[in-house]
């Protein structure tokens, strides 16, 4: 019943952010407006969806192998992530140029797009229960609770796919929410000027940091194909809403309290937020890079000067077949188990800094990402210690800490 309770309205509670500071200057009361989307923005949604599934479909991309399936798959993606978000941007910007669309258009219906992002979470839950029954990408790599509800909510296909390289997870996370973070910043910048007829440099700090995750994620999409969400987490509602409606209505925040309060923050405290900003991004791309490298050239490699240091951990596949990852602890990753964790941390801390501290509302993803990313390295440190036992705590005995050197 939790989990039926969750999908009905996990959606809700949340919209309780968007209400607070659209209608009651922000504190959080807990009162619903909810509502249908109206015709046009449920058009404009599907437009868009219809948009880049297309994109994802015809344009062009290197083709990558992702990591063993717990069934012993490797399946094929293909790569155009990038190219679809250039294609995107440009779009709408010379559709806004020709004055056939209005830039603030999203931001300015935004109660609407997130109605119409929970019904579309909804629809994919349900659609992704029947395919898992009926139409199976991999019959092997499906997890069966025996309840209804929570094979709807925590998704049952790990690779759902359409054909042999439309990937399902891969559309979502990536091509509909990292272009859509995208062009959500631009509909509240342009909302912004519109109803103040400046823009703060506050919006246009935080609009760029997230611009750079984007781009980044995006450009280095085959680093995508070797993390959690691709590896481990099956396709159902608590995928569909993460990506559809969390990433999009929680993880702009910033820009929503902005449309409100748009406070502009001094040279100086700009330069500080976008150094604290940088930092973290480019902690997050080079462990990112020394990860993947490592795993491309199988350790025979370079890191931070010296040669990559790594431990060989085999595990089993469910049918029997034994695989072998490498464990990095070089670089970055000699530090703490997950230095990526804490760059994307320092990122949120310098999106929060923009909005300053009169609110705790443009706080809440630093909030989050530092509660859930925590939880998901201890999370991940159990799973490690199942998957490669005695070879896991070696690892543990070179690498002490999971985020924070001497503290955690």
């Amino acid at each position: 019943m939790l989990n039926l309770f969750l999908i009905l309205f996990l959606p809700a509670i949340f919209g309780i952010w968007w209400i607070a500071l659209e209608f009651y200057d922000y504190p959080t009361i807990l009162l619903c407006r909810y509502q249908p989307p109206s015709l046009p923005v449920a058009f404009y949604f599907a437009t868009w969806i219809a948009f880049q599934a297309t994109l994802y479909t015809i344009l062009p991309g290197s083709i990558s192998m992702g990591q063993p399936t717990p069934a012993g798959e490797r399946l094929s993606y293909r790569l155009n992530g990038f190219k679809c978000w250039l294609v995107s941007v440009l779009t709408i910007l010379l559709l806004w140029a020709a004055g056939v669309i209005d830039l603030h258009f999203i931001a300015l219906n935004w109660g609407d797009f997130l109605s119409a992002s929970t019904y579309y979470a909804w629809t994919l839950a349900i659609l992704a229960v029947f395919k898992a029954h009926l139409a199976p990408s991999h019959l092997m790599d499906r997890k069966f609770s025996g309840n209804l509800f929570t094979d709807m909510y925590n998704g049952i296909e790990l690779h759902p796919r359409i054909g042999e390289y439309w990937d399902v997870k891969l559309f979502h996370n990536g091509h509909c929410a990292m272009t859509g973070w995208t062009l959500i910043d631009l509909s509240f910048i342009a909302l912004q000027y519109q109803k103040y007829g400046f823009i703060t440099n506050s919006i246009v700090i935080v609009s760029l940091l997230r611009a750079l995750v984007s781009v980044d994620f995006l450009w280095n999409e085959d680093w995508y194909l070797r993390s959690i969400d691709i590896c481990e987490e099956p396709f159902g509602f608590y995928f569909a809403f993460g990506s559809g409606f969390f990433l999009h209505f929680m993880y702009t925040l910033q820009s929503q309290y902005l449309i409100q309060y748009p406070v502009s923050v001094s040279p100086g405290t700009a330069f500080f937020l976008l150094l604290l900003g940088g930092t973290g991004y480019v902690i997050y791309y080079l462990a990112s890079d020394q990860k993947n490298t490592v795993r491309k050239t199988g350790g025979d490699c370079v890191v931070a000067g010296e040669r990559a240091k790594c431990i060989k951990a085999q595990f089993v596949t469910k049918d029997g077949v034994i695989q072998e990852n490498l464990l990095i602890y070089s670089g970055l990753w000699g530090i703490v188990r997950h230095p990526n964790y804490v760059g994307a941390l320092l990122m949120t801390l310098a999106m929060g800094g923009v909005c300053g501290f009169d609110c705790l509302l443009p706080w809440t993803e630093s909030i989050f990402a530092t509660i859930f990313l925590t939880m998901r390295s201890l999370r991940d440190d159990t799973k490690c210690a199942r998957k490669y036992g005695h070879q896991w705590n070696l690892y543990r005995e070179k690498v002490r800490w999971n985020l924070l050197p001497g503290v955690f």
